[in-house]
């Protein structure tokens, strides 16, 4: 049997799921992508591994329209079809916890921490930490702009999830986050879920308080070398004083001095008895 029965409701085979931090994805038969496996129904699963191998029927298959991975629900394959028609149906009730496929736009200013599904239009401002190996805490903090706006909000990445490479300055169109409110430090974030379907749009200029600090960071520059030059010259005048020194030509000896005088009061030393010894 192929892998196509996968993704057609009603049909039995044999799949193999592995664990990843608590959720379940597809192993066996192998897709062209990532997929999520949602059981439904009583499994016995063993205990500690990380690997299962499930006789299964395949309920429903969600195809991704994005990056994100595709949904495979499952039921035992011993269940009556009347409960796993039901199971489906319980699982369309609840795919806000799954992440809604939605149109729903919002503006940074309009989210409210809804728990909603919605899409946002923003732009990658500032990453503040990145802590992919680091259990308990997102993968990537950081923050969002709006570009016509000074609006701001922070958004995180859940541990494990795949994304393209968030670019300070780049714009995104985020479908399907969650408008999230995190309790802890009463904040509404943009969280990036493995729902999240991103669009990379074009970079942006950077904001104001990016080219501020820029300029902030250049005279600092400035005039850290100017306090160089400035201290430089106070350890000069520290070693030599303020005695100022100019250039000289190097002072004639008597003799030559003699004859100079000499020449210009017409006078040979050679004749001139005056300057002959002894007469």
């Amino acid at each position: 049997m192929g892998r196509d029965w996968i993704t057609n409701s009603g049909t039995t085979g044999t799949i193999q799921i592995v664990n990843r931090e608590g959720d379940w994805f597809l192993a066996e038969p192998s897709m062209d992508g990532t997929v999520k496996c949602v059981l439904q129904g009583e499994f016995d699963l063993f205990e500690g591994d990380t690997t299962q191998t499930l006789e299964v029927q395949t309920t429903k298959y969600m195809q991704a329209a994005g990056q994100g991975p595709d949904y495979l629900f499952v039921a035992p394959d011993d269940e009556e079809p009347e409960s796993v028609t039901a199971d489906i149906d319980d699982s369309a009730t609840a795919t806000t916890d799954l992440g809604r496929d939605t149109d729903d736009r919002r503006s940074l200013m309009e989210l409210s921490g809804s728990g909603d599904y919605v899409t946002v239009e923003a732009v990658v401002d500032d990453i503040l930490t990145v802590a992919k190996d680091e259990s308990n805490i997102p993968d990537i903090i950081g923050v969002l702009r709006e570009e016509d706006s000074k609006q701001k909000r922070m958004f995180v990445v859940n541990s494990g999830v795949s994304h393209p490479y968030l670019e300070e300055n780049r714009r995104f169109v985020f479908r399907n986050v969650k408008d999230h409110y995190y309790e802890n430090a009463d904040k509404i974030q943009v969280m990036i879920t493995p729902q999240t379907q991103f669009t990379e749009k074009d970079l942006v200029e950077p904001s104001t308080q990016s080219t501020t600090k820029s300029s902030s960071s250049q005279s600092a520059s400035t005039s850290r070398s100017s306090s160089l030059t400035t201290n430089l010259d106070k350890i000069a005048r520290s070693m030599i004083g303020e005695e100022e020194f100019t250039v000289t030509q190097k002072s004639e000896s008597a003799v030559g001095q003699a004859k100079k005088k000499a020449k210009r009061q017409q006078r040979d030393p050679a004749i001139d008895p005056k300057l002959q010894g002894g007469e």
